[in-house]
This record gives C-alpha cells, structure tokens and sequence, in this order.
C-alpha cells in the first residue's frame, strides 16, 4: 500500500514538472518569436526583403507556427488562402543601392 502511494506521488511530481517546462517553454517561444518579428520588420525596412523573408520563415517553423505578424508579411506564402503580392520581396537595383 505504501508502495503504491509513493509510485502515485512520484507521477503526480514527474508531470506536474512537465506542465511546469511546457509553460516555460511556450513563453520562451513567444519572446523569441516577438525579437525576431522585430529584426525581420527592421530588415524590410532598412531594404533586406530577402534576410526578413528568411526570418519570418524561421519563426514561424521554430517557434510560433501560428504567429499573426510572421504568417501576414510579405512574401511569407498565402495569405488569407490567395498568393501574397511578391513585389515587395524585389531586391533593390544597383543603382538604388548606391548612395552619391
């Protein structure tokens, strides 16, 4: 009797500890997603469609699949069920990119 009350304490332990790393994992994964939505809007901005585009495609495969801001950017595949316009994703000529 006493065996099996240890057993069953030592299960409830082993998977309230679980719950426990699970939480802590899932908030990792949002702060990690949020920094790196962050640099990818930065990057678009400043002219780097591609290494943005890469970014969003990282995020939403490592650590938020459902993340809102990684799925609606631009050229990240469908949005809402249609092709996203991939104009945006054009790099810039060279002679945008040189600065006189």
């Amino acid at each position: 009797m006493i065996q099996r009350a240890l057993k069953l304490s030592l299960l409830l332990l082993a998977m309230t500890t679980t719950v426990v790393a699970q939480g802590e994992e899932t908030k990792f994964n949002q702060r990690q997603a949020k920094a790196l939505n962050a640099f990818a809007k930065k990057a678009f901005d400043k002219g780097f469609p591609r290494i943005a585009k890469v970014v969003w495609m990282q995020t939403i495969k490592l650590y938020d699949a459902d993340n809102k801001d990684a799925r609606h950017a631009p050229g990240t595949g469908r949005r809402a069920g249609r092709k996203t316009d991939r104009t945006a994703l054009r790099q810039p000529t060279w002679s945008q990119r040189v600065v006189v």
